[in-house]
């Protein structure tokens, strides 16, 4: 029981945790609509910027994971 509750604590604080970067890729041209998009989510994503080829952002895993879901734009 011990060894679970440690390994859960060490999961959130090492990769779930942890706010990283990430870069949504979109087709050329559509990067401000993939911008848009990711800005209406209800995500606590950070410094989200359209670049050449799609939308850089600064969140959690967990926040990685609903953009790859919800994203429609993105590819």
């Amino acid at each position: 029981m011990g060894f679970e509750k440690n390994l859960q604590k060490r999961i959130k604080r090492h990769v779930s945790g942890r706010v990283r970067d990430y870069f949504a890729v979109t087709a050329p041209g559509m990067e401000n609509l993939c911008l848009r998009e990711l800005l209406s989510l209800p995500l606590s994503v950070k410094e989200a910027v359209a670049e050449k080829g799609g939308v850089s952002f600064k969140g959690r895993l967990h926040d990685c994971c609903l953009a790859n879901l919800y994203l429609r734009t993105a590819g």
